[in-house]
């Protein structure tokens, strides 16, 4: 195994601070003119991973001061912890072009340099905040903004390759009902295993309404009752090869008259498949809601048998946030009876961290150990169509910009490889129209073929968007990587070329066109690219001279990138 390095993830959440010049040094006259006003990066609620590279940086960026009268404004980046008011930095920095550019690049050991000096240790949580120091004939002045960046430091065990994926099966608590965006149980469940680890990952297939029957695998039938939804049920959640499956149904089976005893045949069942395929399986109780008193003692029997059936595999939904009478305490009503407040969601994700066995399932996924050959399959397209194989990657939202979103490669073999990918610049949306239904191309799959990300150069659904990118980055620089590139769009007529252009650019650039019109068979192929001085090939699209469409629609569908030795 190659040797891994420590690497900081910085979780960046901005906040906007007013800071009066009283806090700051008496040698940092109030100059009000000089004063930077605004700071814009990095952005809020990002995060950037670092390895120690020597070529990986921050970027720190704010808006200039304007003089009217030609005089020379210089920079300093200034660092402090959260309760600091930069009357003593912690670190200072010259911006760029000494001093009088208006950013500066932070570099990853110099970041890691200021956490310790902040007082954080390995695994250690800290916040700090920057400002900018503008100077102007020997008079100083502080930014009238801070802002806030919070800085997590991982332990060793957290990056050595370990991965854990969790699936949830459930109804509307689970998809977050009744709490504000992101703050879900689910929601905060999945930050709080990132943390942990960047290879965690979560995956909730559940919808509002739901019932433990729609949630049974594929041809469970039931006179009566509802079927399964293939897109949302057990045999789902077992094709993304889980470690864990959680199973989240508050209430839905007993508001629609289920009894007692199909409820518990289907948890068994639920049980039993996920037991078969190797995978641990867990069940939250029922939750308190403000049914009729009849239908409260059966919740509170599901809740009881739930627990005892599974002592090990139960989870606590229900002590404390339940009334005696098993209707939910006013503090946790979202208002309709029913549904948790953010209060409430809060609750259930502590219950779901104190259940320690969880992190217990992850499985070590080799990071950074790979062969010297390989071979990445990456399906890019949309959600509701995802490539299922173990030896596919798939890369979905074509709007969802920069690191945050960067997704780990592994190659046909299951490694792990230390590459990732990201979308950089936006494309439009995702289209699903491409090869027909049922119809594969080699070894892709129809999933693979089916959908891809398209963009335009003419507004279409409220967006233009002329070019797409996206980036591989922590490539081996002693390797070289070749490129091969599909795209369909099927039912368009004979005359309508919609040809894209793919520009493939590291130390060398190459370029390749692929109309997409009809196409199920045709790809292009850009061979022996080596990656630049930061370990990165861009891959750049957008319409070729031969597209005749109205909009310029291009496509990017699948990429099947080979590496070898250079």
């Amino acid at each position: 195994m190659n040797k891994v390095t420590n690497i900081i993830l910085v979780m960046l959440s901005i906040v906007s601070i007013t800071s009066a010049c009283k806090d700051i040094d008496k040698t940092l006259r109030d100059v009000q003119v000089t004063a930077v006003k605004k700071l814009y990066e990095p952005v809020g609620g990002k995060a950037i991973y670092l390895t120690n590279s020597e070529s990986e940086t921050i970027h720190f960026e704010w808006e200039p001061v304007k003089l009217d009268n030609g005089e020379v404004v210089s920079y300093e980046l200034v660092f402090d912890r959260e309760d600091g008011s930069f009357s003593e930095p912690i670190y200072r920095l010259s911006s760029a072009n000494d001093g009088l550019a208006h950013f500066v690049a932070v570099g990853q050991q110099a970041m890691d340099e200021i956490v310790q000096m902040a007082g954080a240790g390995v695994g250690g949580r800290t916040n700090l905040k920057w400002a900018v120091i503008s100077s102007v004939a020997g008079s100083q002045a502080l930014s009238l903004q801070t802002k806030a960046l919070q800085v997590i430091r991982r332990t060793q065990e957290t990056i050595d390759g370990k991965g854990l994926k969790v699936v949830v099966l459930g109804s509307s608590t689970a998809e977050g009902s009744g709490a504000t965006s992101g703050q879900g149980w689910v929601d905060l469940y999945t930050a709080y295993l990132k943390n942990i680890n960047e290879n965690y990952e979560v995956i909730n297939l559940a919808k509002g309404g739901y019932t433990t029957y729609h949630i049974m695998p594929n041809g469970h039938t039931v006179a009566g009752r509802p079927g399964p939804d293939t897109d949302r049920n057990m045999t789902k959640a077992l094709l993304y090869s889980p470690d864990v499956i959680i199973v989240n149904m508050p209430s839905n089976d007993v508001n629609n008259g289920y009894t007692y005893k199909e409820i518990m045949d289907n948890y068994d069942k639920l049980r039993s498949l996920a037991e078969d395929a190797g995978v641990q399986i867990y069940f939250t109780s029922t939750q308190p809601r403000n049914f009729s008193e009849q239908q409260r003692k059966e919740q509170k029997a599901i809740r009881d048998a739930t627990k005892g059936n599974y002592p090990t595999r139960y989870i606590e939904f229900w002590t404390g946030i339940a009334e005696d009478d098993g209707t939910i305490k006013a503090k946790y009503n979202s208002g309709d009876g029913i549904h948790l407040n953010n209060a409430g969601h809060s609750v259930l994700f502590e219950r779901m961290v104190a259940v320690a066995n969880i992190l217990s399932h992850a499985k070590v996924i080799g990071t950074e150990v790979y062969s010297p050959t390989g071979r990445i399959l990456i399906d890019i397209g949309g959600t509701s169509s995802l490539a299922m194989a173990p030896d596919w990657n798939n890369v979905t939202g074509p709007r969802q910009v920069g690191t945050a979103y960067a997704v780990p490669l592994k190659n046909t073999n299951q490694e792990r490889t230390p590459f990732r990918i990201y979308v950089h610049d936006a494309f439009n949306e995702v289209n699903y129209e491409g090869v027909p239904a049922g119809v594969t191309l080699g070894d892709y799959p129809n999933s693979a073929v089916t959908d891809s990300f398209y963009g335009n150069n003419t507004a279409f659904n409220g967006a233009t968007e002329p070019t797409g990118g996206l980036t591989l980055d922590r490539l081996d620089k002693q390797k070289l990587y070749s490129f091969t590139i599909f795209a369909g769009r099927r039912g368009v007529g004979s005359s309508d070329i919609r040809e894209a252009k793919y520009t493939v650019i590291g130390k060398t650039t190459k370029t390749a066109t692929l109309n997409s019109s009809n196409n199920v068979s045709d790809k292009v192929f850009i061979e022996d690219i080596e990656p630049d001085a930061n370990g990165r090939i861009i891959i750049e699209v957008t319409y070729g001279s031969g597209n005749n469409h109205s909009n310029k629609f291009y496509y990017l569908g699948t990429l099947d990138i080979t590496y070898k030795p250079n």
